[in-house]
């Protein structure tokens, strides 16, 4: 299942509090551990770093989930991971073939989603974009990795900036340009 990797909610501190609002503190164990199950790769060490800047930047807040639903550009997002292959890339790296299965999860009334389902669902989007964009700007293997002596850390996307300025509040017509 989908969902089983979910981290066990602690309770709101009032009553009045909504899985939004207490999902914060659900990405805490796995931006530690640098592993979120629920991912196609779940770990995301590579990332760790950008991803805890991106959540810095946004104020430790979820930036892809407003209530409790995805935001216009995560749908946008979300379609374009779908259709990686377009790009010369297998959706599946983007968990492509799972985004509708957790919007539809976010969508539930009965049960309705958890703080675990709400920063699970913000965080592999986060993850997966990054990945993305990173593959779509310098590739999917890095050359140190097969011993090729090209340097590509001169070329990398300052990520959680693009993110954050770009991508968070994106009209969804705009995603594909963005990308692009």
């Amino acid at each position: 299942m989908l969902w089983a990797g979910r981290l066990s909610e602690t309770s709101p501190a009032t009553p009045s509090a909504t899985p939004a609002a207490t999902a914060p503190a659900a990405l805490t164990g796995w931006l530690d551990a640098a592993s979120l199950p629920v991912l196609r790769w779940p770990d995301f060490r590579d990332y760790q770093a950008q991803v805890r800047n991106f959540y810095a930047q946004n104020g430790g807040a979820l930036a892809w989930v407003r209530g409790n639903e995805a935001t216009p550009a995560a749908l946008a997002i979300s379609a374009e991971l779908r259709n990686a292959d377009l790009k010369g890339l297998r959706p599946e790296d983007y968990d492509g073939g799972r985004w509708d299965a957790r919007v539809t999860r976010l969508r539930q009334t009965s049960p309705p989603p958890t703080a675990a389902d709400l920063a699970s669902f913000d965080l592999a989007l986060t993850v997966s974009l990054m990945r993305y964009i990173s593959d779509l700007h310098i590739g999917r293997v890095n050359p140190k990795a097969v011993n090729f002596a090209f340097d590509v850390e001169h070329q990398k996307y300052d990520l959680p900036a693009l993110l954050h300025d770009k991508f968070v509040n994106a009209n969804p017509p705009d995603v594909p340009a963005l990308i692009a």
